[in-house]
């Protein structure tokens, strides 16, 4: 059954119809049908790009979690200073909170807002 066959079959709740758009969808892919392909792609490379960024994203937070690091709140006042930060120095938000951390665990050797 080709793809241009399968969008047009009416929404069924019973598994043989399922297993019947299922196996068209197979025989298509198989036989290199345009269209099938072009449905399965168009309908299903989404979610498997979405698969292997979640994949890639678990295993970078278990890297993370093997880190000596401390996960730290970001209060209002930290949200602030590093807004402070970024706007006069040349940094991502992101180093920003990593900079006013450091400075509130005295981790910090020069002082980014005094520029000592």
């Amino acid at each position: 059954m080709p793809a241009r066959d399968i969008k047009r079959m009416p929404f069924l709740s019973a598994l043989s119809q399922y297993r019947k758009q299922a196996e068209g969808l197979l025989e298509g892919w198989r036989s290199g049908d345009p269209e099938t392909i072009r449905v399965f792609h168009e309908k299903h490379s989404p979610y498997h790009g979405a698969r292997q960024a979640l994949v890639k994203a678990q295993r970078t937070l278990a890297a993370v979690d093997q880190l000596p690091l401390q996960m730290e709140p970001a209060n209002r006042a930290t949200v602030l200073a590093a807004a402070q930060v970024k706007a006069h120095h040349r940094i991502s938000y992101a180093d920003a909170f990593a900079v006013v951390t450091a400075q509130e665990h005295e981790g910090c050797a020069r002082d980014l807002r005094s520029g000592v």
